[in-house]
């Protein structure tokens, strides 16, 4: 459209030049000269006729090329930026993938980890049922049926009096209510340490006293694995160590058992009853200590 403007304008302007050398030259404007002199005046104004359109035409060239240009440079930059999106989608999803796979595997585990908290605690359970049968076996033959065998001997004999058999009869009857009494379990409800200790006391016959001071801020898993602890020392001393008075001393961060008897070790007189202790120590995070001071001996359980 602007190349046929272009011709026409130009056209134009040739007729306007013969219409002026038709108006200067009249009817010799056929001639020769006459030509030659309106072809001269009218090329140079042509040919910068030509140079302004070629440039416009450049210009606009240009400004197309510029404009190809632009676009071209949008387009790879929202490619770009597509692939940018692309990966970074990629990425969260990896990240998300990840985490989800660390959140499976640790429940995983912490399941794991409680099944076998859960089987050790059932095997410990068994272990200590197991150890207390084979406890109350031992306690059966050594003291029980070896007292028995004794007293059928006894009978058996003229010079024994009926009086020293009752006696005997006696002491075996207090060893089997020892026994009953040991495998009782205690209620820890709405009692403390402290009332158990003291009802343990009450059955002794005056040979155990208790010293309470500030009791120990305990949980009643706790509670009952210090009541079966004294409960095993006790029956240790009293068979091993001819104590004839036993205190048991209360404190919030231990409990002490001091006994008069012979030097001796309680937890050495019999061994599942060691094992025992042992285990309970380690359920309550605790520690025994014994020592033997002014002719008395100390059993201390150290609480944390």
């Amino acid at each position: 459209m602007k190349a046929n403007f272009y011709y026409l304008l130009r056209n134009v302007f040739i007729c306007v030049c013969l219409a002026l050398d038709f108006t200067l030259y009249g009817n010799n404007i056929g001639e020769p000269e006459n030509v030659s002199n309106t072809y001269e005046r009218s090329t140079p104004i042509l040919d910068s006729l030509q140079v302004i359109e070629t440039d416009r035409q450049m210009s606009e060239l240009n400004v197309k090329y510029e404009t190809a240009l632009l676009q071209s440079d949008a387009k790879r930059l929202e490619a770009e930026k597509e692939v940018q999106q692309l990966w970074t989608v990629i990425y969260i999803g990896i990240i998300a993938l990840v985490i989800i796979a660390i959140f499976f595997w640790w429940r995983i585990s912490r399941s794991r980890q409680k099944r076998e908290t859960e089987l050790r605690y059932l095997k410990g359970q068994i272990d200590a049922i197991e150890q207390e049968r084979a406890r109350l076996a031992a306690e059966l033959r050594d003291c029980i049926c070896s007292d028995l065998t004794g007293i059928c001997m006894l009978m058996q004999s003229e010079n024994v009096g009926k009086e020293e058999i009752m006696r005997l009869l006696n002491e075996l009857n207090t060893d089997v209510r020892d026994i009953s009494h040991s495998l009782m379990p205690p209620r820890f409800e709405d009692v403390t340490l402290s009332i158990l200790v003291y009802a343990l006391a009450a059955k002794s016959n005056g040979l155990v006293g208790v010293d309470c001071g500030i009791e120990p801020d305990i949980d009643k898993t706790t509670c009952f694995h210090i009541y079966r602890i004294i409960q095993v020392l006790l029956q240790n001393i009293r068979k091993h160590s001819a104590a004839t008075n036993i205190i048991v001393k209360i404190r919030p961060k231990s409990i002490s058992i001091i006994d008069n008897g012979t030097k001796f070790n309680p937890m050495q007189a019999f061994g599942l009853g060691q094992d025992n202790i042992q285990r309970r120590l380690k359920a309550i995070d605790g520690m025994m200590k014994f020592s033997y001071d002014d002719g008395k001996n100390v059993a201390t359980i150290m609480l944390k």
